[in-house]
């Protein structure tokens, strides 16, 4: 009776609100705390509170939904980075006009703080201060304050008034992001910080104001034309980004810097006037611009960012003035439109030697950015990152015998190659180098290549070949496979919609075959045990895949429903008999409609049969001269169907006859299904290789069984693993221990 009086007690003060007992301790050199059971937080001391480095380092955070009260000491000088982070029952603060900083993340997702006081003795506020402090309404910042900074009030969606003194010469980017209670602009005699994004028609920034700050006009698509005064000195970080209205910017001569994102995605946008007091334009400062078709470069730029101007496919030429110094990775990758870049004469880090239509880096001879018409002079002993990077207009490349490496999506989606030859010279091509060449049918990689990196050819869904030559002593073609595979791994690395995986292969590693929509089945060897993630990603034509390993192969890394990501499950998956069960019940196999293999298969000179329950696989090799191919299947003398291939091995004509008057097919190449065949039955096959005038140059012929219903004893059903096998409506059916029930081909029924 006493323990459940107890009990009893202890709910009802949970049930006020009294959950937790007094909690005290120290946050600072001179500073303590103690926080009561009613949710007031009193600090006492004096000097600097600690700054901590995570929000779950700030010795009340536990109970940060508990603190209804924060009660702050005169004398206290700065309130520490992440102090009253999440505090979201915290209405209201009061700051002691001793403090003199406000740290970074401070009061950040307070949600319910509706009112600050923010004293005269503070002079900075750090970086997401108030971020998503949602239910605050106005504030007023005081004229000691010099900064504000990056995404200090970002997400203070009840924001409706702000006022700032001229005394702040600074604001960080996007300091007023998603503020969408602001319905004028914010701005003080230095700073630009923020527009509505529901503004639209044109707009002068004051006279006077020195700095755009980042994100002041990011998403205002209603913008058709801003006048930049000449006392605007930099244009931070995404100031006007998506600002897909404006047509035409002119930055003046006060402006020396163009911040990172500035103008991305600005597609409208048909021309840009550089001030020639600009230093530095940058990263993806200009990317996305479609709508552009030329950029004049002034002699005073001697920075160009990362991806600069990517993306801008309607720039038809470029000029790099001799004062640039710098230019960064994938700077014009994406300008499909690019017919010339020159770099001037006098210029003492790039070139455009040879009138080669591209940027050279002199010191190192690496070929930083090309465009269709480029030409790689013979000196060039590398091919950058990005260099010719969604080049959708290169049609065909020559590689120098010079070139030792082609660097990280060095050709990435140049969609219109449609061959490269990649001399003996070449060490290593990196990650990605030709990711989604679309166009290219074939490639031959050299013996002197010591380094493929991952996904180098990824993508290439036209790729009907691929070789390694012979006398490389890190990457082989075993058995004429159509794929690279690591000699001493015996890793696949990269395959094509023609491969055959060796019997020899112990992984495939991730993204080998990814995008190759041409892959319409796949045979994985008994040897394979591992497969990486996003190995058979985007391969959308994959119909079916037979895997002969004794146990499901496990994935090496990544999620493991990446290894078939995008598949259907509807994906035939033909697994061991012996092991159908296993395939069945395995967390990623499972998903799949999963067959046993037929334990029957027939090889004659070649041809290769592989019956199953309903269906036959039939493959035969290539005839020199055939024109056509023709396949017939016969049961006791009656044929069932007649299939005519051309000499690409594609599908021409069928006809079905009875008993399989309903029966289908479906393949392509030189493999093909025949379904709707009957099972635990004998049927003979004919296929005939036959020249343009119809003569037979070569026959294939015999017979084959399909799978009976006696193959469901490989199942291995018994009561002792809870699988079970019952006879409904005259068919056998297997039971899962989850439920599930399945056909005599181990197919799901719904």
């Amino acid at each position: 009776m006493k323990t459940k009086l107890l009990t009893f007690l202890f709910a009802c003060m949970t049930s006020i609100g009294v959950a937790f007992a007094d909690a005290s301790g120290t946050c600072g050199a001179n500073l303590t705390w103690f926080l009561d059971n009613e949710g007031t937080l009193t600090i006492t001391g004096t000097g600097a509170m600690t700054n901590w480095s995570f929000s779950s380092n700030a010795p009340w955070y536990s109970y940060r939904s508990e603190i209804k009260t924060v009660n702050l000491p005169e004398g206290l000088t700065s309130i520490g980075n992440y102090a009253f982070y999440g505090c979201t029952g915290l209405t209201s603060v009061t700051i002691p006009n001793s403090v003199t900083s406000i740290g970074n993340n401070a009061f950040r997702d307070c949600s319910g703080l509706t009112s600050i006081t923010i004293p005269n003795s503070v002079t900075s506020i750090g970086n997401y201060a108030f971020r998503d402090c949602t239910s605050l309404t106005s504030v007023t910042i005081p004229n000691n304050v010099t900064s504000i900074g990056k995404e200090t009030f970002y997400g203070c969606t009840g924001l409706t008034s702000v006022t700032i003194p001229n005394s702040v010469t600074s604001i960080g980017d996007r300091a007023f992001r998603r503020c969408t209670g602001l319905t004028s602009p914010v701005y003080n005699s230095h700073v630009f910080a923020f527009m509505p994004t529901s503004y639209s028609g044109a707009y002068s920034i004051p006279d006077g104001i020195e700095t755009v700050a980042g994100g002041a006009f990011e998403d205002c698509s209603g913008l058709t034309s801003i006048t930049i005064p000449n006392s605007v000195t930099s244009i931070g970080y995404m100031a006007f980004d998506e600002c897909t209205g404006l047509t035409s910017v002119t930055i003046p001569e006060s402006v020396t810097s163009i911040g990172s994102y500035a103008f991305e995605g600005c597609r409208g946008l048909t021309s840009v006037t550089i001030g020639t007091s600009v230093t530095s334009i940058g990263s993806s400062a200009f990317s996305g611009c479609s709508g552009l078709t030329s950029i004049t470069i002034p002699n005073s730029v001697t920075e160009i960012g990362i991806e600069a101007f990517s993306g801008c496919s309607g720039l038809t030429s470029v000029t790099i003035p001799n004062s640039v110094t710098i230019i960064g990775g994938g700077a014009f990758s994406g300008c499909s439109g690019l017919t010339s870049i020159r770099v001037e004469q006098g210029n003492t880090k790039y070139d455009s030697r040879d009138n080669c239509n591209a940027i050279i880096e002199t010191a190192t001879n690496t070929l930083i950015a090309g465009c269709q018409n480029t030409v790689i002079p013979n000196s060039v002993t590398s091919i950058g990152s990005s260099a010719f990077e969604s080049c959708s207009g290169l049609t065909s490349v020559t590689i120098p015998n010079s070139v030792t490496s082609i660097g990280n999506s060095a050709f990435s989606g140049c969609t219109g190659l449609t061959s490269v030859t990649i001399p003996n010279g070449v060490t290593s091509i990196e990650s990605g180098a030709f990711y989604e060449c679309t166009g290219l049918t074939s490639v031959t990689i050299p013996e002197s290549v010591m380094s493929i990196g991952d996904r180098a050819f990824s993508g290439c869904s036209g790729l009907t070949s691929i070789r390694v030559e012979q006398g490389n002593t890190k990457y082989d073609s075993r058995d004429n496979c159509n794929a690279i595979i690591e000699t001493a791994t015996n890793t696949l690395i990269a395959g094509c919609q023609n491969t055959v995986i060796p019997n020899g292969v112990t992984s495939i590693e991730s993204g080998a075959f990814s995008e190759c929509t041409g892959l319409t089945s796949v045979t994985i060897p008994n040897s394979v045990k591992t497969i990486g993630s996003y190995a058979f990603s985007g391969c959308t034509g994959l119909q079916s895949i037979t895997c002969y390993s004794m146990r499901p192969p496990t994935v090496t890394n990544g999620s493991q429903t990446a290894q078939f990501a995008t598949l259907p499950y509807s994906t035939i998956v033909y697994v061991p008999a012996d092991y159908f069960e296993t395939y069945m019940m395995h967390d990623i196999w499972g998903l799949y409609d999963v067959r046993p293999i037929g334990s029957t298969t027939v090889q004659t000179t070649d041809l290769m049969v592989t019956p199953h329950y309903t269906t036959a696989d039939v493959a035969w090799p290539t005839v020199d001269n055939a024109a056509t191919y023709e396949l017939v299947i016969t049961q006791n003398g009656t044929v069932v169907c007649t299939l005519v291939f051309n000499a690409q091995g594609q599908l021409t004509s069928i006809a079905f006859r009875a008993p399989a008057e309903s029966a289908s097919a479906a393949g392509q190449g030189f493999q093909f299904t025949v379904t709707g065949l009957e099972d635990g039955s004998t049927y003979t096959y004919t296929l005939d290789a036959l020249d343009a005038s119809g003569n037979i140059i070569e026959r294939h012929s015999g017979e084959f069984t399909t799978e009976g219903t006696t193959a469901l004893e490989d199942v291995n059903a018994d009561s002792t693993n809870g699988v079970r096998k019952v006879i409904e409506n005259g068919k056998v059916i297997i039971i899962l221990p989850d439920g599930s029930k399945y056909d005599a081909a181990g197919k799901r029924i719904k």
